[in-house]
Order: structure tokens, then C-alpha cells, then sequence
């Protein structure tokens, strides 16, 4: 199945759905006002150019929040789909890493620098007027103390610990100097644990980059780098 035809998808039909007030919230409250971090942002390592970057990452209420883009969720191993009954619905799975290939060699993604942005203005963003569904769990979004957004079209999550970790096995690191380093989709290059001894752990990998390079060692104290083996 052809993911970045369905993201478009989803972008053109979020798009065209209408917007249907809810709760008793009025079409002139749809908007909040957001800014863009003005500390670093990294996912899986890759700097984010949030100055340049046409879908920058947001904060709102002090909570990041990272634009759903076909390459963010890819790098991420972050599945997305829409249909007209159930709106978006986001999910583990549909990342570009998988496993079992061979030569496989991990290149950045793009990002589309199109953008000037501002770090000390606020932008508005809005919010979507179709059902959010996140690992099987119905997002109702308007009593959400931090709810999904639209910016520039595409759709943004908040990283909260409940969708960040619990439902989407994403992991988070941040340092003063760093910043935010949002991780995923790193698990697929080791399987199972063929063999150990006093001091490493043996590995049948997922995939391989090296037809004569079948395993990988890892030191049990993680003091160093993991080493391809025959």
C-alpha cells in the first residue's frame, strides 16, 4: 500500500471536510494562538530547521506539538489513514525502516525549507473538523486539554506522554543543550537473542547491509557501539 498517496489523500480530505462546530464551541473559537520552539528539535537525531521549515514544530500551552507529515511519520514508524466514517486515524506501523531488507542504508529526510519563520511572533493555528482516532482510541478532541491542531494543513500532535509512549512506543529525550530528540522506529534492526557469553549479547538482526554480515554483537554494559559479525 502506497502511504504518501494516502497522506495526500488525507491532506486534500481534510481539506474539503466541512467544519462542524461542537459542544457548544462557536466557529469563531476554532483558533488558538501557537509559536514556534525556540530551543532545538531533532527526530531521530536529524536537526529540524524550524526557521525554514514550512511545517515548523509548534508550542501550545507549553507542549510541543510535531506536524504529521509523510516524512515525520515515516521516520517514525507512524502509520496514518483516513476515511470519510472515521476521520484520521494514526497508529504504530508504516515506517520506511522495515525489516528483512537488504543494503538498506538509513538517509535523512526532507524537509521542505520553503519558509521564513518568526520565533518571536505567534501564528494561528485551528482546530480539525473531522474524527481523530490514535491507536484505536477516539480523540474527543474539544475537551482535550491539549487537542490535535491544523497548521499550514496538516494536521499536528501533541507529544504528551499518553500518545508519545503509551500509544505510540515513541521515546523522548531532552537536554539544556540538545534540546528535543524525538525517537522511533529503531527497534526493527535486532531480533532475537541467538547466543551470549560473559560480556555480549548475540543478535539475529532484521535486516542485513552486508551479505556475509548475519549477526550483531552488543556489549551487555551498552559501553560500546554494536558490531556487525559473520
Amino acid at each position: 500500500m502506497n502511504w504518501k498517496n494516502i497522506y495526500i489523500t488525507v491532506s486534500l480530505l481534510c481539506l474539503l471536510q466541512p467544519f462542524s462546530a461542537t459542544s457548544g464551541v462557536q466557529a469563531a473559537s476554532n483558533t488558538v494562538k501557537v509559536r514556534i520552539p525556540d530551543f532545538p528539535v531533532q527526530i531521530n537525531g536529524q536537526i529540524i530547521d524550524n526557521q525554514q521549515s514550512k511545517y515548523p514544530f509548534l508550542l501550545y500551552k507549553d507542549i510541543t506539538y510535531m506536524p504529521l507529515t509523510w516524512d515525520n511519520t515515516q521516520e517514525l514508524g507512524i502509520q496514518i489513514a483516513f476515511d470519510s466514517e472515521n476521520g484520521l486515524m494514526i497508529g504504530q506501523g508504516g515506517g520506511s525502516h522495515s525489516g528483512g531488507w537488504y543494503g538498506l542504508k538509513l538517509t535523512k529526510f526532507e524537509q521542505d525549507l520553503s519558509a521564513s519563520n518568526s520565533l518571536s511572533r505567534s501564528y494561528t493555528a485551528s482546530m480539525p473538523g473531522f474524527p481523530i482516532i490514535i491507536t484505536d482510541n477516539y480523540i474527543d478532541n474539544w475537551d482535550e486539554t491539549f487537542p490535535l491542531l491544523e497548521f499550514q494543513d496538516v494536521t499536528y500532535m501533541p507529544l504528551t506522554w499518553t500518545y508519545v509512549h503509551e500509544w505510540l512506543k515513541l521515546d523522548i529525550l531532552w537536554d539544556s543543550v540538545n534540546g528535543l530528540n524525538i525517537i522511533g522506529n529503531q527497534e526493527q534492526i535486532l531480533d532475537r537473542i541467538y547466543y551470549d557469553d560473559k560480556d555480549y549479547l548475540y543478535f539475529y538482526p532484521n535486516l542485513v547491509t552486508n551479505k556475509s554480515l548475519g549477526s550483531i554483537k552488543v556489549k551487555k554494559t551498552l559501553e560500546e557501539k554494536p558490531v556487525w559479525m559473520t
